[in-house]
């Protein structure tokens, strides 16, 4: 995960900024999948117009009453608001 800090190329930046230089985000995740014992691989570009400015994904992992964890892939592609976000929009 890429945190925004300032040595970040992103640090500082807002919607204005993304849109003036073209920016465009390319997300790459890598994953095993333990039934067919395959690496797993997705890309996902974001234009500026998609980042979400003081915004955070949301958990996927929770952990149930008696401590095993539970990955519910319904909310792997939610957003919600980041109250911790220095938004910059």
């Amino acid at each position: 995960m890429h945190e925004i800090t300032e040595d970040s190329p992103l640090h500082g930046l807002d919607a204005a900024a993304l849109k003036t230089g073209e920016a465009e985000l390319e997300i790459s995740l890598l994953g095993f999948d333990d039934v067919t014992m395959q690496t797993v691989h997705a890309v996902h570009y974001y234009s500026d117009g998609e980042v979400k400015f003081g915004h955070r994904l949301v958990d996927t992992i929770s952990t149930l009453k008696n401590g095993d964890l539970l990955l519910d892939l319904t909310k792997f592609d939610m957003i919600e608001p980041d109250s911790r976000a220095s938004v910059a929009a």
